[in-house]
């Protein structure tokens, strides 16, 4: 049996049989709002299909009525119904699914299966959903219980007077109270918020750190208008994003609410309306990638140099919903109690608000509540200016629709790329101190760099790091016009398949741009004449340059050249590099790799996203000694 409770607002007596006909449940009163759907349903379909293959019985009762109504339905016809006592809400209880179609029954999956399902949807929701409370429970056991927030909301508002419809800091705490009570500590502390947005549309929520990469893909939830949906080409922004952080066969972990006006998607594609098609994709999705990439690196990248500081997380933690409003266990400022003068969402998407009782709830700064405490400096201030991206849109007719911050997009017209360090709030790494203040260092075991500082001891993986430094050198070939070259005295032969020599002359105009230049010498030899100067043949076996050429060669059957350029960047990158059991006997060597690396864009992992350093602290040395 599966049930549903819930306290709403009930059904109507008179409407409760009428609810389980087709189509008469639905929400469109037009064929207008077709173009513009503002609820999650099935336009009328769901119950009256779940009533024609099951067994129902649902309870209801209005806050008008004194007593309930149950009606029993066995497979689409009314069995009993009968006025009974009942709480203002409805109960619906589902059994013996698929119980007059045996042929279906039988493909049931087995209840493990069906359970985890279930909670998955659920979770999603309780995600979209904070001020809901979901509680999940399967054969007496809780399996899902989101924070109830009932008679705390109320509290807030009247002790505090805090206008919790305009109170930014207190929602984003909210929602990052929410992730922490499903995933708990470990995951919610490393997770970031954003907030950005573009002309058209505007996405907050939490990225999570590196450190938290997925085994699978659908491990990370994007909602749209508050409908959770599988978007591959936002996913691909995303993995496009955090190539350089994840190792391989890792995910990234977001949790993002993406807000666009409902004109602009289309829901009616899929049956479970899990797929949505967005007007003009190419376009948005261009938007989209320039409106969080910088963001999101910059976010990682500082709260990489955070953490290495030995400062705290970023979403604050609390054990259970009394301490998220004891104010003792938490800072306040008095400055944002009240200080969001945004008007509410646009009219276009009031149906997908957090409360029933409140369409204009809306979660704003992702910043504001860490801003008091030191040593949880935000990484991403909600910026004064949001930039207009620098794509035009194809249409006019289409850009209608508001963000909350609309009025602040139309001052300026600069691109997100054009701004300046000292214009963008984004736009921090060049501003950080020095990572690595050490003293002189020692190599151990051959593969690793050891030095200390006031914190505690620091180790590099010497690999990792040259990796890192290299990949950003060959980075550069990017801007520039001719990639640095070094033609070899003696030309090295290179043979290949004999299926290979022509996609070899074809891309040998291809090759050229990576700095490897090649002639055909007749039948299935080419005679390799110049290489990336980075590669340095002098201090390398030439079998070891024909492998990466044949490799890049290998690549560029496979995709095309443009699809992989940071493959190849990496390759050589990683070629190029001091290798695990290398001797550096020199200290100035070792001094230059800990000086390179502090200029690198991003110091903290290598190019197939594994640390390059980790950081001992003097007082974990200590517990391990029990000092403490």
């Amino acid at each position: 049996m599966i049930q549903i409770i819930d306290n709403g607002c009930g059904i109507d007596p008179e409407d409760l049989e009428i609810a389980f006909q087709r189509h008469t449940s639905s929400k469109i009163t037009s064929a207008d709002e077709l173009d513009a759907i503002n609820t999650l349903g099935f336009r009328g379909e769901a119950l009256a299909s779940i009533a024609a293959v099951s067994q129902i019985e649902i309870t209801s009762r209005t806050a008008e009525k004194e007593n309930g109504m149950r009606l029993q339905i066995e497979g689409g016809k009314v069995i009993s119904k009968a006025p009974c006592g009942a709480p203002i809400g409805t109960d619906l209880k589902v059994q013996n699914l698929f119980f007059n179609l045996p042929v279906r029954q039988k493909f049931l999956r087995s209840n493990r299966v069906e359970i985890g399902h279930i909670t998955d949807i659920i979770t999603r929701y309780a995600l979209a959903y904070p001020l809901i409370h979901f509680a999940l429970k399967h054969n007496n056991l809780s399996i899902l219980n989101s924070p109830d927030w009932r008679g705390q909301i109320d509290h807030v508002i009247n002790n505090n007077k805090i206008d919790i419809s305009t109170n930014s800091s207190k929602l984003t705490e909210i929602y990052g109270f929410t992730v922490q009570t499903i995933y708990g500590k470990k995951i919610s502390t490393h997770l970031l918020p954003i907030d950005v947005g573009g002309e058209d549309f505007r996405i907050f929520g939490f990225v999570g750190q590196p450190d938290i990469g997925r085994s699978e893909k659908n491990a990370s939830s994007l909602f749209v208008n508050h409908r959770y949906v599988i978007s591959k080409e936002f996913f691909a922004i995303m993995q496009d994003i955090y190539r350089d952080y994840l190792m391989r066969h890792k995910y990234p972990f977001f949790i993002l609410f993406l807000e666009i006006a409902p004109n602009k998607i289309d829901c009616n594609v899929h049956p479970t309306k899990k797929k949505i098609k967005f007007l003009n994709a190419s376009h948005f999705f261009a938007e989209i990638q320039q409106a969080l990439s910088k963001p999101i690196k910059n976010s990682i990248l500082m709260a990489s140099q955070r953490n290495n500081l030995g400062e705290s997380a970023n979403v604050q933690s609390f054990d259970t919903v009394m301490d998220y409003w004891t104010p003792s266990s938490r800072t306040s400022n008095p400055s944002n109690s009240s200080n969001s003068s945004n008007p509410s969402i646009s009219s276009q998407i009031s149906h997908t608000s957090l409360s029933k009782h409140d369409s204009s709830i809306r979660v704003e700064s992702s910043h504001q509540h860490h801003l008091t405490n030191p040593k949880q400096t935000h990484l991403l201030p909600t910026p004064k200016k949001i930039q207009k991206p620098r794509i035009k849109s194809p249409s006019s007719k289409y850009n209608k629709f508001k963000p909350q911050f609309s009025h602040e997009l139309s001052s300026t017209s600069t691109s997100l790329e054009n701004q300046s360090i000292s214009e963008s709030p984004y736009i921090l790494v060049k501003n950080l101190p020095p990572l690595f203040k050490l003293n002189a260092g020692i190599q151990a075991g051959n593969n690793y760099l050891v030095f200390q500082n006031e914190e505690g001891l620091i180790l590099i993986d010497q690999h990792a790091a040259h990796e890192r430094i290299n990949y950003e050198r060959v980075q550069q070939w990017q801007k520039l016009d001719q990639v640095p070259i070094q033609r070899l005295i003696l030309p090295i032969q290179l043979e290949v398949a004999p299926n290979e020599v022509e996609f070899v002359k074809d891309a040998a105009h291809e090759l050229k741009s990576y700095g490897f230049e090649l002639d055909h010498f007749g039948s299935k030899t080419f005679l390799l004449r110049t290489v990336p100067a980075i590669l340095q043949p002098k201090h390398m076996d030439s079998q070891l340059i024909v492998d990466i050429c044949l490799e890049i060669i290998k690549m560029g059957r496979e995709k095309s050249f443009s699809d992989i350029k940071r493959d190849i960047f990496q390759y050589i990158g990683c070629h190029q590099s001091i290798r695990a059991g290398d001797e550096i006997w020199s200290e100035s060597q070792i001094k230059k790799i800990i000086k390179d690396l502090d200029a690198c864009e991003n110091p903290h992992h290598c190019a197939h996203g594994r640390p390059t350093y980790i950081k001992i602290s003097y007082k974990n040395i200590d517990k391990w000694f029990h000092r403490t």
